[in-house]
């Protein structure tokens, strides 16, 4: 500050923090439940969970999850933020499970594909009565195209049979 310069104005951000304070305690809270505001935390025992407009010790999901008897006494806003935190996780994880499940089935061959032979481009060829060429220009519109890898192609023969029942059928 100069001297003499007259009442010193504050800035944007102390405004901000003063009315962070002063209002109702959804915007800023515990970083676990995330309610932190835009703006730098204001330092105090707000940036650690307590609301004093409120006077209300938020809680984290840990504490809440050893003791649910809690969340009773919590502001609506705060169980909301809670409620979507909780859910946001909980599709996350979901999603990770299915992942790792597709992953463990992919890994482990069925029965039915154990026993299901593959055919070489020339034997399917053969019996769909078509030339190899068009096999391998039309692989990607076959349902029963197996890649082996980029340029090697098997034709599974349960599924040409398949195939071929529902365009004469």
């Amino acid at each position: 500050m100069i001297v003499g310069a007259g009442p010193r104005q504050p800035s944007h951000l102390e405004e901000r923090a003063s009315a962070r304070t002063s209002g109702h305690g959804a915007t800023q809270g515990d970083p676990h439940l995330g309610l932190q505001s835009p703006g730098p935390a204001a330092p105090g025992p707000r940036a650690r969970g307590w609301d004093p407009a409120r006077g209300v010790t938020i809680p984290t999901l840990d504490q809440l999850a050893d003791d649910p008897v809690r969340a009773h006494a919590l502001p609506l806003e705060i169980v909301m933020a809670l409620a979507l935190r909780c859910a946001a996780l909980q599709a996350t994880l979901a999603a990770r499970l299915t992942q790792a499940l597709l992953v463990a089935r992919e890994g482990e061959p069925s029965a039915a594909n154990q026993d299901e032979r593959l055919l070489t481009p020339q034997e399917a060829s053969a019996i769909l009565n078509v030339r190899v060429r068009w096999l391998y220009r039309h692989a990607g519109r076959l349902p029963f195209t197996r890649r082996l890898s980029r340029k090697r192609l098997r034709f599974s023969e349960a599924g040409l049979r398949r195939y071929l029942e529902t365009r004469r059928g």
